[in-house]
This record gives structure tokens, C-alpha cells and sequence, in this order.
């Protein structure tokens, strides 16, 4: 049977026998905080989810208080609300219905993904506008008529940032979001990350929710802790793979990629391989996370090539930890070194598999068809692929396999997976029958304005004050001359003795010749 979700509420508010206040939704959203806050200090009570019930509307109308107060405060809302369940259910002494505990469960779940992704972007003005709750309004009067039953109940427990009550939810923080003066482009991915981020939350509330649900919920708590180990498994890797790619040291010097990284430039190749030299450049990150955030797209495989030196793969280890940063998890990172890998299966999947050494992998059967997680492959290194398996014949082979596994990706709604891959474009060239399916594009040579970033950022290391003009200097030198063909190599083994930071331009500074970020 069909409930409005201001029904399910009202039902509640019988069970604890309170009626329902003529607050505005100024107050309603007061009520919930100070409940919240309350039960942070003093434990659970009859006494304290009363106000609760009467004097709101639901869980969602916190939002309409200041966000500094609902992200900052760590109030504790998936224990409250557990407690409003169990209490409901020794009172009435009746087990509460799917509908009643994913109404409860998702707004609480959804509230903390709230706390933890805005968290992540500090802003003191995201409050400034007076407004805010006037934006608020009609869209949690919209929330309160939407209808749920025992299905699309199911359908929020199995995939939440699917679900219609996703879609909701997302209307409310939308607004509240566009109201507090963000953009609407990146409100939108932020209201996408929360969606997704929600599910990890629903499955802690069914966890710590114990018996009150215990009889509603599949599938059992055994699995439900099985998936929440997946989630577990996946901070782990992207703490120890992703974010510490960028804080790695530049050879043995005492700063770091991210210290003197700066991002390069790139340009469209065509299908037959030739560059498109008449586009202006385009930035390379821009370009890949505008094909990311396309669903329109997921048929193309990003392939960046570059000569060797050019920057590809410092560029994958920044790409993936700004993809950890900032749309995690909608897309979750994964960065492979192709030389690593020793030995390739039949299906890309199962190469994978074999070479992510990961519990939430190994441990997955069903890990690339769980809509709850999509990763982004990068591949870095296409040319670099194992002395066994660097004929042509391995090469078209691996290509192939990749732009068979995004085009499945496409096809199979439950996976929606993307590949970004990197290689120098000579490794193409031996290729007779490329798919269809590469969207490629060339890393160029670094312009002056670049250049001048680099050495801006070079300068602010504390080894280098006072150097930036001789090192300017000895730049444009390596740029002007030739050398046998060459212009950077050179000319740099003969002056790092003399100053033995120089050599660090070889891996960082992409020139004409290709030497640059590796």
C-alpha cells in the first residue's frame, strides 16, 4: 500500500501520542537540531523525540538550519534515528514496516553523508543568504506528498542514490545548496556525491539498529557487514594509493610532486592519429572530467599519449587523488602501473582482478556489477606493458580488450565503469585496427605562461630563494638550442653537476623534445 511520506510521519507522531505544531519551517528545522544536539548530550528518551515530531515536519527540515551547525556539530543522526524507531516499536509493540524504517533510516543515512562531503569544503559564506528557507520551503512541502511502498522502499535499500526518494531528497539539498550561493554546476555534483555516499550510512543504521529491524531488513546483518567491510576496503586503498601519489618526493629532494606540479595542455588527435593543430590548447584535466561528468559519453575510452617525459604520469597520480578529492564516491579512482601487470587474462576484468590485490575485490565476486560503486580505471603506461607481451599482436589485443570493456561498461547498466589510459602515440602505430571507440588527445609542449607557473612554484621552495632568475635563464637556453636533433636532454646532463636540482626539469618540465613529468 501506497503511504505519502507526511502519513508515515503523522503515524509516528500518533505512536508517541503528540499532535502536530503550526511552526514555519524556520522552527521545524530548529526542532530537529536541537534534538539532535540534546541527544548528543543526554541520550535517547521519549521525552526528547516528542518536540521532535511535533515541531517538524521531517529529518530533512534540519537543512534549513545554518550548515555550519549541521556539518560541524558531528550531531549523531543515524543514532537518533534508530532511537525513533525503537522507541516507536515499544510503544505500538509492533515491528515497524519497510516503508516506516527506510523513511526514518534514509533521511538520518542521508544527513550524515551531508555532514561528511560538505565537510570536506569549507566555506564561510555558504550561509550568507537570507533566503535560504523561502528556497527551502517548496521543496520539502514537495517531499512530504511523495509516496512510498513496500517496492520502491526496497529499491532505496538496494541501490539508495537510484531510488525515488534519492531523487527527492537531492531536490531539497539542491536548493538548499543554490541558496547558500554555490554554483549550480558543482551544487549538483555535490548533491550527486551525497546521493551516492548515502548507502554506507544505511547499511551502519541497519547494522546498529539491532532488533528493531531485525525481522523487516534483507539481506541478513552478516552481508549487510560484508558490504560495510567493501566500503572499509576501499578508504584504505584510496588512503595508501591515491592520496599519497601527489605527496610522494621528487627523486631525493625534499619536496613533493604536488609542490612543483602544474597541469599541462593537450590537443585533440583525430581517428587516424594526426593532431588537430589548428584547436587552441585545451586543459588536460578540464578535458577529462567533462568527458567524466557525461553520461553521454561512456562509450569512449580516454587515451592521452604523449612523448616520453611528457607528464603522463604524474598527471595520472594528480588526476586520481582531484577524482578522490572531489567526486568520490560517484566515481572511485583506481590507478594501475600497465608494466606491473605480468600476465593478462582473455577479459580486462579478470587482469584486474589479478593484479588489485584488494579485499573488496578479491573478497567480490559481483564488485564490478554492485551499482553502488563505479570506478575509474587509469591505466598509465600502455607502451610500458610487460617484455613478454609487447608484440603488436598483445598490444592490438590489450586495446581491444579495453575498448570491449568500455563498451560493455555502456551497455550493462549494472557496471557504467570508465577507462582512462596513457601511452606514448608511437605504441599505437603498429596497430592496424584501432577501435572505434579511443577519444584521444596529444600532451603538448609546456607555452611560456606555463613554464613561467613552474618556475613561480619552483621558486617558493624554500632550497630555491633567490635562484628563479638564473634558472629562468638557463630555461630558455635549454628551449633556444639544439642539440643533435634534442633540445633539453643534453644540455641538462651537462649542467647538473653544477647545480644538481636542474635535474629534477627532466621529470617535471615538459619540453619540446618530450622530457618532462614521467
Amino acid at each position: 500500500m501506497n503511504k505519502r511520506l507526511s502519513q508515515i510521519w503523522q503515524q509516528f507522531r500518533t505512536s508517541f501520542s503528540v499532535g502536530e505544531s503550526v511552526n514555519t519551517t524556520v522552527e521545524t528545522g530548529k526542532a530537529v537540531l536541537e534534538a539532535a544536539k540534546t541527544f548528543q548530550e543526554q541520550g535517547a528518551s521519549v521525552e526528547l523525540l516528542k518536540p521532535l515530531l511535533q515541531n517538524s515536519s521531517s529529518l530533512l527540515d534540519v537543512l534549513c538550519s545554518p550548515l555550519a551547525q549541521v556539518v560541524g556539530a558531528g550531531l549523531p543522526f543515524v543514532p537518533l534515528g534508530i532511537a525513533l524507531l525503537k522507541f516507536s516499536r515499544d510503544i505500538t509493540k509492533q515491528d515497524p514496516s519497510l516503508e516506516d524504517c527506510v523513511f526514518i533510516v534514509s533521511q538520518v543515512a542521508y544527513l550524515e553523508s551531508v555532514k561528511e562531503i560538505l565537510s570536506l569544503y569549507p566555506s564561510p559564506n555558504r550561509d550568507a543568504d537570507s533566503n535560504i528557507n523561502k528556497a527551502l520551503t517548496k521543496q520539502l512541502q514537495k517531499l512530504n506528498e511523495i509516496e512510498l511502498d513496500y517496492q520502491s522502499a526496497s529499491n532505496a535499500v538496494a541501490c539508495f542514490h537510484e531510488s525515488e526518494l534519492a531523487k527527492a531528497f537531492n531536490q531539497v539539498l539542491l536548493a538548499r545548496l543554490v541558496a547558500a550561493n554555490i554554483s549550480n554546476a558543482n551544487a549538483k555534483i555535490l548533491t550527486q556525491r551525497v546521493a551516492w555516499n548515502t548507502h554506507r550510512y544505511i547499511i551502519k543504521a541497519w547494522i546498529e539498529s539491532g532488533d528493531a529491524i531485525k525481522n523487516i531488513i534483507q539481506p541478513s546483518f552478516g552481508d549487510w557487514q560484508k558490504e560495510q567491510q567493501n566500503f572499509f576496503s576501499i578508504d584504505e586503498y584510496l588512503k595508501t594509493h591515491i592520496a599519497s601519489k601527489p605527496l610522494e618526493r621528487v627523486f631525493d629532494e625534499s619536496f613533493s610532486f604536488k609542490d612543483i606540479y602544474v597541469p599541462l595542455k593537450a590537443k585533440p588527435v583525430d581517428k587516424n592519429g594526426k593532431i588537430d593543430e589548428k584547436v587552441t590548447s585545451l586543459d588536460l584535466e578540464t578535458w577529462a572530467k567533462e568527458i567524466l561528468l557525461n553520461p553521454k559519453n561512456l562509450e569512449q575510452v580516454m587515451f592521452v599519449q604523449g612523448g616520453p617525459g611528457r607528464g603522463k604520469s604524474v598527471f595520472c597520480r594528480m588526476f586520481s587523488d582531484w577524482v578522490r578529492q572531489h567526486l568520490h564516491p560517484i566515481w572511485t579512482p583506481i590507478l594501475i602501473r600497465l608494466r606491473d601487470i605480468d600476465s593478462f587474462e582473455s577479459r580486462l576484468e579478470n587482469t584486474l582482478k589479478a593484479k588489485l590485490k584488494i579485499s573488496f575485490i578479491q573478497n567480490d565476486e559481483n564488485w564490478l556489477t554492485n551499482k553502488n560503486t563505479r570506478f575509474l580505471f587509469i591505466l598509465d603506461g600502455f607502451d610500458e606493458l610487460h617484455i613478454e607481451a609487447r608484440t603488436n599482436v598483445n598490444l592490438e589485443k590489450f586495446i581491444k580488450q579495453v575498448s570491449g570493456f568500455q563498451d560493455e561498461c555502456k551497455n550493462y547498466r549494472e557496471m557504467g565503469h570508465r577507462v582512462l589510459i596513457t601511452g606514448r602515440s608511437m605504441s599505437l602505430q603498429g596497430i592496424p585496427y584501432l577501435p572505434r571507440n579511443l577519444e584521444r588527445v596529444e600532451i603538448v609542449e609546456m607555452d611560456g605562461q606555463l613554464q613561467q607557473k613552474w618556475l613561480d612554484k619552483w621558486e617558493e621552495l624554500p632550497a630555491n630563494k633567490g635562484k628563479t632568475a638564473a634558472f629562468g635563464q638557463f630555461l630558455q637556453t635549454v628551449i633556444e638550442r639544439k642539440f643533435d636533433g634534442s633540445y633539453s636532454v643534453p644540455l641538462i646532463n651537462s649542467m647538473k653537476d653544477k647545480d644538481p636540482s636542474l635535474v629534477l626539469l627532466r621529470k617535471t618540465v615538459p619540453l619540446r623534445v618530450g622530457e618532462g613529468q614521467t
